[in-house]
């Protein structure tokens, strides 16, 4: 069974009913998260999800609101005595400072438990186990960004993450759930460009502050071939892929 749950669906900034980025992918018993804005740990448990399962962490972009839960989560991993190794793939320009931060808060790999490998992604990264392969593209959100093409099996799932044009994913097509961001690109724009793909799901997550309550206005302009595929996620949206 492939479950897609959306922990966090906020942009850059919380609201009182969204937290940060975060989304797990689970594939029978393995669990993969993408993204780790605050407050992940929290909500990985609140969502009865087991940290200590997490099989792999893929961390698209240095923004905070991206970023900003791995500390807690590796302490949490820390306190409750994780043991299998855990690793962490991010930007190569945040690789260092990210090493260097966890030091400075007594989280560096001589007070874990557990083995932890950071590693850069790159243009050409595949992550592959015998349940899932993950391969990284670039965007145009920031000079090192990315999103995330999800091949489980036959089922194929893509994470867009932040993009700076639709354009950053016109080459993929034939899917069989899309997580798009909705903070940074236009909804008019975007409804056209969706329109044209073969898509069997559309989650719409990172959703912007100011659109935060307008869930109405937002699907009222959906063209009619989007209107029985497309969801705007809230936190905890739960998404089973058969």
């Amino acid at each position: 069974m492939i479950e897609v749950r959306i922990l966090g669906s906020a942009s850059g900034v919380p609201t009182k009913k969204r937290f940060n980025t975060s989304i797990v992918v689970s594939v029978d018993k393995e669990i993969y998260l993408f993204d780790a804005g605050e407050p992940v740990s929290a909500l990985l448990m609140r969502n009865g999800i087991d940290w200590t399962g997490i099989k792999a962490i893929f961390i698209s972009h240095m923004h905070s609101d991206h970023i900003s839960g791995i500390p807690q989560l590796i302490q949490s991993m820390q306190l409750t005595k994780r043991k299998n190794s855990l690793p962490i793939f991010l930007p190569q320009s945040g690789i260092k400072v990210t090493k260097e931060y966890l030091k400075l808060l007594r989280l560096g790999q001589k007070f874990l438990p557990f083995k932890l490998k950071i590693s850069p992604l790159q243009k050409r990264f595949i992550y592959r186990d015998k349940g899932i392969a993950i391969s990284a593209f670039p965007t145009t959100h920031l000079l090192e960004s990315y999103g995330f093409f999800i091949q489980i099996k036959k089922k194929r799932v893509l994470y867009s993450a932040d993009i700076g044009l639709l354009s950053d994913l016109e080459r993929f097509d034939n899917l069989d759930l899309l997580i798009l961001e909705f903070a940074h690109i236009k909804p008019e724009e975007t409804f056209f460009f969706l329109s044209s793909k073969r898509i069997k799901k559309i989650v719409l997550t990172h959703i912007h502050p100011d659109l935060d309550n307008k869930e109405k206005e937002i699907l009222a302009l959906l063209p009619s071939l989007l209107k029985k595929k497309l969801i705007i996620a809230t936190d905890g949206l739960c998404l089973l892929i058969r």
